[in-house]
């Protein structure tokens, strides 16, 4: 039971998808989308269906990790 809860919080864990663009000097550039609803999903379900505390841990690094990223390549 509690392995499909887990599986299900990482299937739900992708809300970061990078999408391929070329900047004006014609290199590809990752610029990351992020999906509000899906951020959203992903909080909610994470303390519920999350019991292992390093598997909490490691998501909640990731997320963060994601964001950063995300804010710095949205930066001008």
């Amino acid at each position: 039971m509690l392995n499909g809860q887990l599986t299900y919080v990482r299937q739900n864990a992708c809300f970061v998808t990078p999408k391929h663009t070329k900047n004006e000097y014609g290199k590809p550039r990752k610029i990351f989308r992020r999906n509000s609803k899906q951020v959203l999903n992903f909080s909610c379900h994470l303390f519920i269906f999350t019991a292992d505390l390093s598997n909490a841990m490691l998501i909640i690094l990731v997320k963060l990790v994601s964001i950063h990223l995300y804010k710095k390549i949205r930066k001008p």
